[in-house]
Parts: structure tokens; C-alpha cells; sequence
């Protein structure tokens, strides 16, 4: 059983990128059918996952500004499906993630600074293939 779960991950049509190190240009879009409230971290570093809860490599990840959708910066996960992103300004993003084969992620963000400034938390993309009901979707670790 463990061999076929390995051939069905190595035919699945969201196989992983293999140079994860490659330039992401990642392209704003929304199409969440309800929009929850912003996620919110101090910094912003995280992971992305498969249908399987497997570390993703090359998940190429945008934030835009949450008003104009302009581009402020662009991170890719790594061998160990880790992403993180330098300083970003206090303020409301939105987090679009995008993997081969896969529904892109949509995240509402807010960024804090200051006491209240959540600790340690780190965002989970858990990266779907395209459904009716169900998309790609982040939470906090």
C-alpha cells in the first residue's frame, strides 16, 4: 500500500517544481467565495503542504497591498516547503500563492508591530487542487 501511495504522489498533477530557487512572478487574483477576516503576524514566514500534509518546494507566493493589489514582495518555499518574506510595513495584504496544477492560495493578511505583535506564528498554505467548493487555503501553525 505504501508503494502506490508513493506512485499516485509521483503521478500526481501537483508535482512539485523542481528548481524551487527559480524567480516567482506571481499574478494577483481572488476568487474566494467568502472572504474571512485577516490572518495576523508580526513577521511573516510559513510553510506550504499538499493535499497529503507533505512539504511543497517552489510554491511561488505574492503580497499585495490589500487596497490597489500592487505587488510588495514575492517569496518561494524551499526544499522543506519553508517560506519567508523580509520586513513588511504594518498594514493589510493579501497572500497569493500559486503551485502547478493547483488552486491558488488567497489569504487575507493584516502585518502588526508593538506588543501586540503575535509571537512565533507562522502561516500553513494548504495548497488544493481545483474544486467546486473547496480551494486553497491558509491558517496559523
Amino acid at each position: 500500500m505504501k508503494g502506490l501511495l508513493f506512485l499516485m504522489l509521483l503521478a500526481a498533477p501537483w508535482a512539485p517544481a523542481q528548481n524551487p530557487a527559480q524567480d516567482c512572478t506571481p499574478a494577483y487574483e481572488n476568487h474566494n467565495q467568502i472572504d474571512y477576516g485577516p490572518l495576523v503576524f508580526g513577521r511573516l514566514t510559513g510553510r506550504a503542504v499538499d493535499p497529503s500534509s507533505f512539504q511543497m518546494p517552489g510554491v511561488c507566493s505574492g503580497l499585495f497591498t490589500e487596497r490597489n493589489h500592487k505587488l510588495v514582495a514575492t517569496a518561494s518555499s524551499d526544499e522543506n516547503g519553508n517560506f519567508k518574506f523580509g520586513v513588511v510595513p504594518p498594514g493589510r495584504y493579501r497572500l497569493v500563492a500559486h503551485a502547478d496544477g493547483l488552486c491558488a492560495a488567497n489569504v487575507p493578511l493584516r502585518i502588526v508591530r508593538g506588543k501586540s505583535s503575535p509571537k512565533n506564528r507562522e502561516l500553513v498554505l494548504h495548497m488544493k487542487p481545483r474544486g467546486i467548493d473547496a480551494c486553497s487555503y491558509g491558517d496559523y501553525k
